[in-house]
């Protein structure tokens, strides 16, 4: 288990991600990627028109709508979704030992004794 220090700093950094996806999303621009810029730039843009994304929950980094309020909304969600998969690919990924010990713990027990 994570020791109540590290916790804080975890809840407070997500609060903090949360906040500049709601308040900083709003600025973003609007101008074309990179990616886009080359494809009109080329010729071939109109060809990604139609794609599986735009019937997706959050198309164009929007959710249901074309507002400043959905573009946060969307950033919210995408932060709450990324969180997630960091939270449970720790979980996955978490060290234990040969008997299914956390191993971190076996290893401050070992240094205190």
């Amino acid at each position: 288990m994570v020791d109540k220090k590290k916790k804080n700093v975890i809840v407070v950094l997500f609060l903090v991600s949360l906040a500049m996806a709601f308040f900083i999303s709003p600025f973003a621009s609007s101008h074309l990627d990179g990616l886009e810029k080359v494809a009109e730039k080329l010729g071939f843009i109109d060809r990604g028109e139609e794609s599986v994304w735009e019937t997706s929950p959050m198309p164009d980094y929007t959710a249901y709508g074309d507002s400043r309020l959905t573009g946060m909304v969307a950033g919210i969600i995408g932060t709450l979704i990324l969180f997630g998969l960091g939270v449970g690919a720790g979980v996955l990924l978490k060290r234990t030992d040969g008997n299914g010990n956390d191993e971190s713990k076996t290893q401050r027990a070992a240094t205190d004794s």
